[in-house]
């Protein structure tokens, strides 16, 4: 091989080394990049499960919207899009400025009555519009899916009995209170009826 055929296979062969090097060093950055990614990931996700800690305690997924509740109220104005399945629940307001605001009034989201039993669940509502309350509202009561009673129900506490509307087994119960604004908030229960 004459000397200059092998200047240019030896220099040639440099290249190919230095390429080499070249993509096994942008390899080893990717890597650390990759796992600088997973290190940020799983450090987002710790922080989302301390916040979210002893501030939601259960969800319902309803016309594929994931919903987070906390005490049986939406936390929040609505939910994330996009999951699929059902289930109760729902939220939002309609673009205004009255402040609506739900409590449970009951020691319990969760209970067992007997059939033909009064199954009074209460809670504590308001809204109002620049310090002034709004007036009356709308109750109502929707049972494993099925819209049972509706109210016209004043500002501040109310009692209504689920009871008649029960049926033997599992009940998912969901009030919405809703002002003349629009604005609506939901509380879930579940009441399990059994025969005695």
């Amino acid at each position: 091989m004459s000397y200059q055929k092998q200047q240019f296979v030896d220099g040639e062969t440099v290249l190919r080394k230095k390429h080499m090097d070249h993509i096994e060093d942008g390899i080893a950055n990717n890597s650390y990049a990759i796992e600088e990614i997973e290190t940020n990931v799983d450090k987002l996700s710790n922080d989302v499960t301390q916040s979210l800690a002893g501030k939601v305690d259960g969800w319902f997924i309803e016309d594929n919207i994931l919903y987070l509740t906390a005490n049986g109220i939406i936390v929040g104005d609505g939910g994330i899009s996009g999951i699929g399945g059902g289930g109760g629940g729902g939220g939002g307001g309609s673009g205004n400025s009255a402040v609506l605001t739900l409590t449970n009034g009951m020691p319990w989201l969760s209970t067992t009555v007997r059939n033909g039993s009064a199954c009074p669940l209460k809670i504590t509502w308001s809204s109002t519009l620049e310090d002034m309350p709004t007036g009356n509202g709308t109750l109502q009561a929707t049972i494993n899916g099925l819209l049972r009673a509706t109210w016209n129900v004043a500002q501040g506490e109310v009692t209504v009995d689920v009871g008649p509307y029960l049926s033997v087994g599992t009940n998912k119960v969901r009030l919405v209170i809703s002002d003349v604004y629009g604005n609506t908030r939901p509380i879930m229960f579940t009441i399990e009826l059994i025969m005695l």
